[in-house]
């Protein structure tokens, strides 16, 4: 939906206690994300990341974010994109790093 706050809102507005309730209540088929959900409501379908330490505020991709505030919370807008540099797909093919498929416990 939104940021967390915007969900939480929307809950207690409409008198639901999950999303889970919401996303039945409107016939909306589950997000494959739990960006934006409430915290009591993360869908498992990611294999656990099991690679090398990220640094703080980044992610697997080498995106960094930082906390933007807005009214009563916050939400993670992208501060740096390592695709961002490149013109041509042939430039990211050639430089950019992929993460592995062994950052993952797939089983």
């Amino acid at each position: 939906m939104g940021t967390g706050e915007t969900s939480e809102k929307i809950l207690k507005y409409l008198r639901l206690e999950s999303m889970e309730q919401f996303f039945e209540k409107f016939h909306i088929d589950v997000p494959i994300t739990d960006i934006g959900l409430s915290s009591d409501f993360k869908p498992d379908i990611e294999p656990k990341y099991v690679g090398p330490k990220l640094e703080e505020g980044t992610d697997i991709y080498g995106i960094s974010y930082k906390k933007v505030k807005h009214g009563t919370g916050f939400y993670l807008e992208c501060t740096d994109h390592p695709l961002e540099k490149y013109e041509t797909i042939e430039e990211i093919e050639k430089s950019y790093t992929w993460p592995p498929p062994d950052w993952f416990d797939l089983l």
